[in-house]
């Protein structure tokens, strides 16, 4: 099923305009004995979908071009890890030496969301992205998925299952960051305009799912409380404030005034009288 999706996924890229240097490479299926030994290795049972695909290949790597006046620039890939690629993603702070640190995991819990101690501990490889960020695959008994991870270390869940996530890639023909338009911050500018150019009708359906999103957020966000009688004390300090500040301002001028008032005076008695003899 996998080669004959990406076998699909060639002959219409191949028919697109301005398509060129397309490339899918396919490997060897993995041997039934080397999915045991990861199985007991990492101590987790491989989703059937996925061990049905690794079964099929081990790993796969497709990748396309655009030609825009005589230059290329690569626009699309999907490159799935082989088995031996499909490792554990850690969280690293500081080293995995470091010890126990209650800032540290504080820091990591209010900004990332989540401590060193609750990361999954069955979160595996399955595309590293050219943007630097991890697509990952949780295997878990309750709850499993594929998510993206980004380089700050936010977390994006994709889809359900690989299978979902196989199919969301060749919808979006592997176009380079297809992964962010289902994270907030959403994909650049310019992979945005490949996906105009490519995918039009999944821009506009991602598009649409953005500003639904957004809508929802603004619509069911929590509605700032104003403290009213703190306000209210706030001004009258403030106006006590500027109050005071005026005050010792007239004070200090009507004291300069008296003191010139008594200079001159001074100046005036000192000053010698001529009379004639």
């Amino acid at each position: 099923m996998v080669v004959h999706i990406f076998t699909q996924l060639k002959k219409f890229l191949c028919s697109r305009p301005y398509v060129c240097d397309f490339a899918l490479e396919l490997q060897k299926p993995v041997p039934e004995s080397l999915l045991a030994q990861w199985e007991q290795f990492n101590s987790c049972r491989i989703p059937d979908d996925l061990r049905n695909f690794y079964s099929t290949t081990d790993g796969v790597h497709l990748s396309w071009c655009s030609l825009s006046n005589d230059s290329k620039s690569q626009v699309g890939q999907i490159k799935i890890s082989s088995l031996e690629g499909l490792v554990r993603e850690e969280l690293r702070i500081l080293g995995d030496d470091s010890p126990p640190n209650a800032d540290i995991d504080l820091f990591a819990s209010e900004t990332f969301g989540f401590s060193r101690e609750a990361w999954p501990k069955r979160l595996f490889v399955i595309e590293r992205c050219r943007n630097s960020s991890t697509v990952a695959i949780l295997i878990e008994d309750q709850d499993s998925g594929v998510y993206l991870i980004n380089r700050d270390a936010s977390v994006y869940k994709l889809c359900g299952n690989f299978t979902q996530y196989i199919r969301l890639a060749v919808a979006h023909l592997g176009v380079l960051d297809w992964q962010a338009w289902y994270t907030p911050a959403g994909p650049t500018p310019q992979e945005m305009q490949y996906a105009a150019l490519y995918t039009p009708e999944r821009a506009l359906l991602n598009s649409y799912g953005t500003r639904a999103r957004l809508t929802y957020e603004v619509i069911h966000a929590a509605q700032p409380s104003i403290n009213v009688k703190k306000l209210l004390s706030i001004e009258a300090s403030i106006a006590d404030r500027h109050t005071q500040t005026a005050n010792r301002a007239v004070g200090t001028t009507q004291q300069n005034k008296r003191g010139r008032a008594n200079e001159s005076s001074k100046a005036i008695k000192k000053r010698p009288s001529f009379t004639q003899s």
